[in-house]
């Protein structure tokens, strides 16, 4: 049981580090150019989701099945699609959001 916590903490502080790696690249980065597949994979980051906790929770939501591979595959080459953004920040608690400039 005590290896079992140890190793959970041993993940949420590398999950947190994580978090606070991105959250600074975001700020130095050109915030412009982030495309979906960044924004996706920083909520996961921010919500401690691996690719596969992310795949059961989009299958358990929506009609359409996707596999953690598939999934991976759609961030790492850039082929997400606008609904499945949108599905997968939903699934996250999250939504999409288009704001006029000023």
């Amino acid at each position: 049981f005590l290896q079992v916590s140890l190793f959970n903490a041993y993940i949420s502080i590398i999950m947190l580090i994580l978090y606070h790696i991105c959250f600074f690249m975001s700020i130095f980065a050109n915030i412009k150019n982030m495309s979906a597949n960044e924004d996706i994979r920083i909520l996961m980051i921010k919500e401690c989701l691996t690719l596969n906790k992310l795949a059961a929770l989009y299958n358990e939501k929506n009609s359409h099945r996707i596999t953690p591979d598939g999934l991976s595959k759609k961030l790492r080459f850039n082929t997400l699609k606008y609904d499945e953004a949108k599905k997968l920040a939903d699934v996250m608690g999250y939504d999409l959001l288009f704001q006029k400039r000023i």
